[in-house]
């Protein structure tokens, strides 16, 4: 398909482009698992960079790193459980890239280093709870779940490791992300805002944010 058909509904964007607004931006993961993102008019890091005052990207994927910079993208390639700048950022953004972890505490300890005083650290990752995971369970007796995933995150057990590994956090949301190319998916999406359920039922994104915590005063 191509870019200019593609229609997604994505409320990573708005979150992350806000945050980004004028503030110097790590954001990890850039190439989210294949580098066709980057033609996608949907493409989160892209946004991030058009926001932002400046940008710099990380991803493991030495080609895909290497096509970025050809492309004029500051970006670095890096283990995302064990890297160090040399530099800190007012704002380190990670869109749907915890859940692919197997190192989580080093991913959070090596985040921690990169944001300054008085930054923000977000994320965004699927939402267990969304009532079509439920759906697909009682029928199939699988969840749906990206064959790269490790684990799953709710708010409670998100603020649980982020505070293990000193972030507060600050703003917990909900949304959803669809790619509205087919029947099912728009249906989805229709579902989504007419049942009802609570926000954190019926959408399929948590979002967050989070501030590292001064350890002198903690």
């Amino acid at each position: 398909m191509t870019a200019g058909r593609v229609n997604i509904k994505d409320c990573k964007i708005a979150f992350f482009s806000e945050l980004a607004r004028g503030k110097d931006v790590l954001d990890m993961g850039v190439l989210q698992h294949e580098m066709e993102k980057v033609d996608n008019p949907n493409w989160l890091h892209r946004a991030v960079v058009d926001a932002s005052k400046s940008c710099v990207g990380l991803d493991i994927d030495q080609p895909g790193v290497k096509a970025l910079r050809d492309k004029g993208f500051e970006v670095v390639c890096a283990d995302a459980q064990n890297f160090d700048l040399g530099r800190s950022f007012d704002v380190v953004a990670a869109g749907d890239l915890i859940e692919h972890l197997d190192n989580v505490g080093g991913f959070l300890d090596c985040v921690r280093k990169h944001v300054r005083p008085g930054g923000v650290f977000a994320l965004s990752t699927p939402n267990p709870f969304w009532w079509k995971t439920f759906v697909h369970v009682l029928l199939t007796g699988r969840a749906v779940v990206h064959e790269q995933h490790t684990e799953w995150l709710c708010p409670q057990t998100a603020e649980q490791i982020l505070n293990r590994h000193g972030f507060r956090v600050s703003q917990i949301e909900f949304g959803s992300v669809y790619s509205m190319n087919t029947i099912i998916q728009r249906i989805t999406w229709l579902l989504d805002h007419v049942i009802p359920l609570p926000r954190r039922l019926r959408l399929n994104t948590i979002m967050l944010t989070a501030a590292p915590v001064d350890k002198t005063n903690h």
